[in-house]
């Protein structure tokens, strides 16, 4: 019998757990946070049928599904950080949201690789989507989404 050192990338029809250094988690947070911007956007507004609105939902549930598979903490409001004004809120809301996470290595399965390749499939058919965006500010959210996704891709 082989040890784990010398097993191949794929044994027995399956592919070795893959590690991920806390260098790469940390590019790989990074990277979901830009995505889940453009996810968590109000898309249903762009929606124009039934099959439209169904992948909308399936990607922004792909999208809790990478953040967990990550680690990566919800997105808190500004409401989340009651008792204070609106802009001291908001302010908090957007240091939480941006705060750097502390790094840890992750080692997926199998089943976990498979669950974040089927999750980045569903979330790419909404980030890739071409919805009539005109604001600059949109366009910009919606590239660098793209560019994020790709680049996950890429890491995973």
């Amino acid at each position: 019998m082989q040890n784990q050192k010398n097993m191949p990338e794929n044994f027995e029809g399956r592919e070795k757990a893959r590690n991920f250094s806390e260098r790469e988690v940390a590019r790989a947070q990074d990277l979901v946070r830009k995505i889940r911007e453009a996810v968590e956007w109000d898309l249903g507004k762009f929606c124009s049928n039934e099959e439209e609105l169904e992948m909308v939902e399936r990607a922004q549930a792909a999208m809790r599904d990478v953040e967990a598979l990550f680690h990566v903490p919800e997105t808190k409001l500004w409401v989340t950080f009651v008792g204070k004004d609106i802009p001291e809120s908001m302010r908090q809301a957007d240091e939480y949201n941006k705060k750097v996470l502390p790094a840890e290595v992750i080692i997926f399965s199998h089943a976990d690789l498979e669950k974040l390749r089927r999750s980045l499939e569903a979330i790419s058919d909404v980030v890739g989507w071409d919805i009539g965006v005109h604001d600059e500010l949109e366009i910009l959210l919606l590239r660098e989404a793209r560019e994020s996704l790709e680049a996950l891709k890429k890491i995973s």
